[in-house]
């Protein structure tokens, strides 16, 4: 069974603390809103075409949370 990983987009600003990702998955998006910066955790998985349902591509980071290879149903 797929995971749903809930994805948010960056601020222009904040991609060059992510790698130049375009999304950040929901546990270091809130980090971020506590501390006002992007702070790189052990265990961030770059993907570079992370996919959403209707099959459009984004680069995101999702973290250690969840499995390295994450598919949706």
């Amino acid at each position: 069974m797929a995971q749903t990983i809930w994805l948010h987009k960056l601020a222009e600003a904040k991609k060059a603390e992510a790698d130049g990702m375009d999304y950040i998955c929901e546990h270091p998006f809130q980090a971020s809103a506590q501390t006002g910066k992007l702070t790189k955790a052990k265990g961030w998985n770059p993907f570079q075409e992370a996919t959403s349902k209707d099959g459009t591509p984004y680069r995101a980071h999702v973290c250690a949370e969840y499995p390295k290879r994450p598919t949706e149903s």
